[in-house]
């Protein structure tokens, strides 16, 4: 096992930090921010051309602060959601050149604006709307394949899915379903399957109650639980989930977080017979804190795990299938403190 100390980069915010996402492709970061006069933004960042530095494109004034942000694909443009605590879901979306190109007396006016020094046009909210009476705790979008839709979770145990109307213009969404998965209030975490063709969406989801597996039925416009995933302990609520790259693998492979834990499992069979999925739990990885966040690398075998002692743990199956820890990395603060 290595330990792996990594660089960080200091962004001048003005207030508290709330959340933070990076997209994909590592081109925009966007921050969530709220002051001692309780008055919250967003900002919205891109890389400079020196090593760790990020230069600032535009602020954006919320009415709740925003508790965790979620970037769309990059097919659909630079579009961004994010989530309040008083149960709000917002898109914003970067502003498009053909927006200021329009006609002649656009363009006139956009080079006017350029001659006297003023800014480039700011991120826009497309979209808005309070889709729970409770705080969300989790949003994420489908897969590209399956279009740009967005599923919401809230703390009340309930699911709903929005859909934008025109991908290409997401500014007005419609809700498409919702459905309850557990009964008891508190955090709720999502992750979707990878997409394949012929098979119906799939939704991992995790609760105070555990995990479950759910499957959208096109032809009832329903969801349907498939299958609850044996937690190694329910001591702890689910923290976090994420549904591995499929990648041609005979089975499919979840990592689901729940207190100082971290429950790999396999799931195997055919969901177009009456016969459930079969489950197997494959690891469980102790750790020394509480783990908050766990991801598959893009090949499905390798596993990170973020802790609350400021600790990213990577994991990695063996040619038995044993995964064994290969590496640690402590955060800045912790580094200097090893090294001192």
């Amino acid at each position: 096992m290595s330990t792996v100390k990594v660089g960080w980069s200091h962004l001048p915010l003005q207030g508290a930090l709330i959340s933070s996402q990076q997209n994909l492709c590592g081109t925009r970061l966007a921050t969530s921010t709220e002051d001692d006069s309780q008055s919250s933004e967003i900002q919205i960042w891109e890389p400079g051309l020196g090593q760790g530095e990020w230069n600032l494109l535009s602020q954006i004034q919320t009415p709740d602060p925003i508790v965790q942000f979620v970037w769309a694909h990059q097919e659909f443009g630079f579009l961004l959601s994010g989530c309040s605590s008083s149960g709000g879901v917002y898109v914003w979306e970067a502003p498009r050149p053909q927006d200021s190109k329009a006609n002649a007396d656009e363009a006139a006016a956009v080079e006017d604006e350029e001659m006297n020094g003023e800014d480039e046009p700011e991120w826009k909210q497309r979209f808005g709307m309070k889709c729970s009476t409770a705080p969300i705790s989790d949003l994420v979008f489908v897969p590209r394949q399956l279009g740009l839709a967005l599923a919401v979770a809230s703390e009340d145990g309930n699911v709903c899915v929005l859909e934008a109307e025109r991908p290409m213009a997401p500014n007005a969404w419609a809700l498409q379903s919702k459905f309850m998965v557990s009964s008891k209030k508190g955090p709720v975490c999502l992750a979707w399957r990878p997409f394949t063709p012929c098979l119906a969406p799939l939704l991992v989801v995790g609760s105070t109650e555990g995990a479950q597996v759910w499957q959208y039925l096109p032809s009832f416009m329903k969801w349907q639980k498939v299958v609850a995933l044996p937690l190694s302990s329910s001591a702890h609520g689910v923290s976090s989930l994420h549904w591995a790259p499929t990648l041609g693998r005979q089975v499919d492979l979840l990592a689901v977080a729940h207190g100082c834990f971290v429950d790999i499992f396999s799931l195997a069979g055919s969901l177009s017979s009456q016969d459930k999925l079969n489950c197997e739990l494959l690891a469980s990885l102790e750790h020394s804190s509480n783990v908050w966040k766990v991801e598959f690398n893009m090949l499905g075998n390798c596993l990170a795990s973020a802790t609350d002692c400021n600790h990213v743990h990577l994991w990695k199956s063996d040619f038995v299938g044993a995964w064994q820890l290969v590496s640690v990395i402590q955060g800045a603060e912790d580094a200097e403190e090893a090294e001192a």
